[in-house]
């Protein structure tokens, strides 16, 4: 059936295109069939090719606006916040405040030998207990005998007023390790600072009764 019909389509081709219709042989006949067929065949690949192409972009375009969205507002939802009226002050000894610094955050360890501790609490969850930053008082031994309070913030959504104020009043400056807010304020004619310190996993806050930066850089 589909022979017959493929004759009569050219058939039909010679008709229009001459009054004199050729006749062909059977070899002639299958060569011609032949052609028609790997035609078709072309045509359907470039057609499928064209179809994964297009389907390749859509896919590189509309990923990324689906996923980024997502991705980011999955990471800021990680983070709970503490703010003054949800935490709890707890005074803690010396030797708990030493053992935790030194296998924690040795970098700070320095502050046992060149200052004293004169009081030392840790700020906690009300809700859960969690120790969220241990806080303490130094006096230094040596020159220029400044007073430090100095806040190591365990956890970096603890958002009290006094950080913040550092934050809102003070200049902002950003290095590779950290980003850095300082304040200048005078009492008595007797200028101080504070500055709040944001690091990848911890912050800390320092207060100081004297504005020198030998005794700031030794926190960095």
């Amino acid at each position: 059936m589909k022979n017959n019909n493929l004759e009569n389509r050219i058939e039909e081709y010679y008709k229009n295109e001459t009054k004199n219709i050729p006749q062909l042989s059977d070899d002639e006949k299958e060569k011609l069939k032949c052609r028609i067929a790997q035609n078709s065949l072309k045509r359907k690949t470039f057609v499928k090719k064209r179809f994964a192409i297009i389907s390749a972009i859509l896919i590189i375009v509309l990923i990324p606006s689906i996923l980024i969205p997502v991705l980011t507002i999955g990471s800021s939802d990680d983070i709970k916040y503490y703010s003054d009226i949800e935490v709890t002050q707890e005074e803690l000894t010396l030797d708990f405040v030493q053992t935790y610094i030194n296998q924690n955050y040795s970098k700070y360890s320095f502050i046992f030998d060149e200052c004293e501790v004169t009081y030392s609490y840790g700020v906690y969850s009300e809700e859960s207990e969690e120790l969220l930053s241990i806080n303490l008082e130094l006096f230094m031994f040596e020159p220029p005998f400044a007073t430090i309070k100095f806040n190591l913030i365990i956890n970096k959504g603890l958002d009290l007023r006094k950080y913040n104020k550092v934050k809102d009043e003070g200049e902002k400056y950003e290095t590779e390790e950290f980003v850095k807010y300082r304040h200048d304020y005078v009492i008595s004619h007797k200028t101080s600072r504070m500055e709040f310190i944001e690091y990848a996993e911890y912050n800390i806050y320092l207060n100081v009764d004297v504005d020198d930066d030998e005794v700031f850089n030794k926190f960095y």
